[in-house]
């Protein structure tokens, strides 16, 4: 059966201080504790309450392999684990760790070495992918041993002669781009608004459209080929299901 672990962190508070705000981890209720005093000596009215906001999900089972997975609220957490529960119940059992496990950067890295080279626009791809893993504080792939390792590149990418990298970005480089560091199953809509939002005010729509088509191909195949499984909480809906496409901007 599954359980869930409250790892909601303290926050202690001040109205309308926003600069006294400060958050603490789950087990640092103590550190919590000594803070609101602190304010209180100082003449503050502080308020130290329990945040709804991080939750560990236990799937544990004899019969079946070990999984922990994580929700943003006790709604979410809770709807995880009635679907972990109702998968046993069927007798089926679905890995979502390997949604936690993987960054978005390394299934962007596995998209280029396994999909891309399929694809006669690998070098664009390519540059735009390299361009997100620099941007991300994250080492660039060698196009050109990609190729060559590739078992079976499109004849154009074979034949084509890789440019050398110079060391040197020419694009504009984006601070949004740090969000794929997160892991598959962490990443929400609100980091793919923020990218187009940033790259949006530096370079052409087109050019937001043809990063985000990346993004959407990279997602797609890691969900429906490679099997990584993700759990979709809908706060909407209170239900659970497939991933929604990412949206490019209007």
């Amino acid at each position: 059966m599954a359980s869930i672990e409250n790892r909601s962190h303290h926050e202690v508070s001040v109205k309308h201080r926003d600069d006294l705000t400060q958050a603490f981890a789950c087990n640092a209720k103590k550190k919590a504790e000594e803070y609101h005093q602190s304010l209180k000596a100082q003449g503050f009215k502080p308020k130290l309450s329990r945040l709804d906001n991080y939750y560990a999900i236990r799937d544990r089972s004899v019969s079946r392999p070990e999984q922990t997975l994580y929700a943003h609220s006790k709604a979410e957490a809770e709807t995880i684990k009635a679907r972990l529960e109702s998968e046993q119940k069927q007798g089926l059992f679905i890995d979502y760790a390997q949604g936690y496990k993987n960054t978005l950067a390394d299934l962007l890295i596995r998209y280029l070495r396994e999909e891309a080279p399929r694809h006669k626009s690998f070098e664009v791809v390519a540059y735009k992918i390299n361009a997100l893993l620099e941007d991300a504080g994250l080492p660039r792939q060698d196009i050109g041993r990609i190729v060559a390792e590739h078992p079976n590149p499109h004849p154009r990418v074979k034949a084509m002669k890789i440019r050398q990298a110079t060391g040197t970005r020419t694009g504009a480089p984006s601070e949004a781009s740090k969000f794929i560091r997160k892991g598959f199953a962490a990443i929400v809509p609100d980091d793919f608004t923020d990218y187009i939002d940033e790259r949006g005010s530096v370079v052409a729509p087109a050019t937001v459209d043809r990063e985000i088509d990346i993004f959407s191909a990279v997602c797609r195949i890691a969900i429906d080929t490679w099997r990584i499984h993700i759990v979709e909480f809908d706060a909407a809906s209170n239900e659970l299901g497939r991933p929604t496409a990412v949206q490019k901007p209007a």
